[in-house]
């Protein structure tokens, strides 16, 4: 019975403290470039968008995420924190769309990421479905800005984008500690049953 309960409460456990924070788990962004090589970052969906119209003056900008995306990465070049800028717009047949920039906001000589989607829902706020994304990604209209370090000059055009969850560390310790507390009970129950067992030498 005591088995019983500690699965219980383990699992509500984990229900409140991981499942709670599915709404705003940060994604793991991996794209290939035209030369193979691969981009990739963290976004942090938990990041509230901060744009206000006075401090973005004359720009189509309708998101501002500050240091929402961190691990940013191509080719040895590693940026630790970088923005992301959401802008709406269409394409060229009237279809509305969402771009997303990431990389240091307003900085023309960092690595940045410049991402199409069909999707016009992703301009605020930051949706934490992998796949809003992934179906929604137009490839070689998106591109890469490889500035720094080196110095390229090329822009490589993006063709292929996944999307995944990253769990979170505190779900993942809970986790744990869930799988040790089962297995705690599982032993004691053991123990118990051997000692209430009678004695074969007796």
């Amino acid at each position: 019975m005591r088995f019983l309960k500690s699965s219980a409460i383990a699992v509500v456990i984990w229900a409140t403290f991981g499942f709670a924070s599915a709404d705003a788990a940060p994604l793991q962004f991996s794209a290939v470039a035209n030369n193979g090589e691969v981009v990739s970052f963290v976004l942090d969906t938990a990041v509230s968008n901060t744009y206000a119209p006075a401090l973005y003056p004359n720009l189509p900008i309708r998101g501002v995420y500050l240091n929402a995306a961190y691990d940013l990465n191509f080719e040895g070049t590693h940026v630790a924190l970088s923005d992301v800028a959401m802008t709406p717009g269409v394409t060229g047949d009237g279809r509305p769309l969402t771009v997303m920039e990431v990389g240091p906001l307003f900085d023309l000589e960092s690595l940045s990421l410049f991402l199409v989607f069909l999707d016009p829902t992703l301009v605020s706020p930051l949706s934490s479905n992998p796949l809003a994304y992934e179906s929604s990604f137009l490839p070689f209209q998106s591109v890469l800005f490889p500035q720094i370090p080196p110095p390229r000059a090329q822009v490589n055009p993006l063709f292929n984008l996944t999307v995944t969850t990253v769990p979170e560390p505190a779900s993942l310790i809970l986790l744990g500690a869930g799988a040790v507390g089962l297995l705690v009970q599982r032993r004691r129950r053991a123990m118990g049953q051997s000692k209430a067992s009678p004695d074969r030498h007796a």
